[in-house]
């Protein structure tokens, strides 16, 4: 059996070579770490799912859509039977395969799996207290964009996405501000106005 350490400088080359666009030996490289794994009499399920999620990221970058989102359900799939509560991880998972499903034109998984993301988010399936990630305030502005896309409840999709922007609001991070200009733009034209 091949130490843990292996595994993930794997892991990591794997990542560098996705970076320089060398998709195919970044593939090689989470393939064989996956197998080193799959091997072990106790394996560890955190670091697989970890796998399976570059897996992911590298077949979406070759273009191969439907093993992409296996490898991401695969990933959400280790990962709730390895976490419990409202676990970052967890929730950044749900994300990923609800983004994968947004783009393959699958609204209502997406949607599902966003509204797993926000749960977790909200601290529904655990300790109760709210998770603060980067994605939180993103999973919930595209959960309300698909939501109106899908002719679902406009105001639950407002709230949604001012709720995201509350929280936009209530910190400072790189990247917030262009996500809270286009909330405000989403807002401006989505929002319900009495009529006059």
């Amino acid at each position: 059996t091949k130490h843990p350490l292996f595994v993930q400088s794997l892991n990591h080359l794997a990542g560098v070579d996705e970076q320089l666009g060398d998709h195919e030996r970044a593939l090689a490289q989470c393939e064989r770490a996956v197998a080193i794994v799959e091997q072990t009499e106790h394996p560890d399920e955190l670091l697989h799912a970890a796998l399976m999620q570059n897996i992911a990221n590298v077949y979406w970058s070759l273009g191969d859509r439907e093993r992409a989102l296996a490898s991401y359900q695969r990933a959400v799939s280790l990962l709730e039977g390895s976490l419990e509560g409202n676990d970052p991880r967890l929730a950044t998972a749900w994300f990923l395969l609800g983004w994968s499903q947004a783009e393959m034109g699958r609204t209502d998984e997406a949607i599902a799996s966003y509204e797993r993301a926000v749960a977790i988010h909200d601290g529904g399936f655990g300790d109760g207290k709210p998770l603060d990630t980067p994605e939180g305030p993103m999973v919930r502005f595209w959960l309300a964009k698909l939501m109106i896309e899908a002719g679902r409840d406009r105001e639950s999709a407002v709230a949604l996405a001012r709720r995201a922007r509350q929280q936009l609001a209530a910190r400072s991070q790189e990247g917030d501000v262009t996500l809270r200009e286009e909330i405000d733009r989403w807002l401006d034209e989505h929002s319900v106005r009495p009529s006059p």
